[in-house]
């Protein structure tokens, strides 16, 4: 994961567990309250436990398919980027290579902008 997707889990699996504790701290003050009520209290506990366990996994869960997303974007638009590039580069190789005269002005018009001695308006 990368570094921001990291902290973004880091945060949010801390705020679950801060809500865990806060939820343990309550059921031990019920459970010495009202001593009859242990094993309601020993319940809560636990399934907040569990709850916080599979919160924690589908933020992680999470985390990394944002990053999987991030990457097949990014590959995506490196292959659309590498696609009209090689236009250009196939005619400045053609010019290089003796080809067309014809090509030679149009290569240098992709590649450099506006043809010289012309100003862009």
């Amino acid at each position: 994961m990368t570094r921001a997707a990291r902290e973004y889990a880091r945060q949010r699996v801390d705020q679950i567990r801060h809500m865990a504790r806060e939820v343990r701290e309550r059921t031990d003050a019920l459970a010495r309250a009202a001593p009859e009520s242990r094993e309601l209290a020993d319940h809560l506990d636990r399934h907040a436990e569990d709850l916080a366990d599979k919160a924690e996994r589908a933020i992680e869960k999470l985390a990394r398919a944002r990053e999987e997303a991030v990457r097949h974007h990014i590959k995506s638009a490196e292959k659309r980027l590498d696609q009209e590039v090689k236009v250009p580069e196939a005619l400045l190789e053609q010019a290089h290579a003796g080809g067309s005269e014809a090509a030679a002005p149009a290569a240098v018009v992709l590649v450099e902008g506006t043809p010289r001695g012309e100003e862009a308006n």
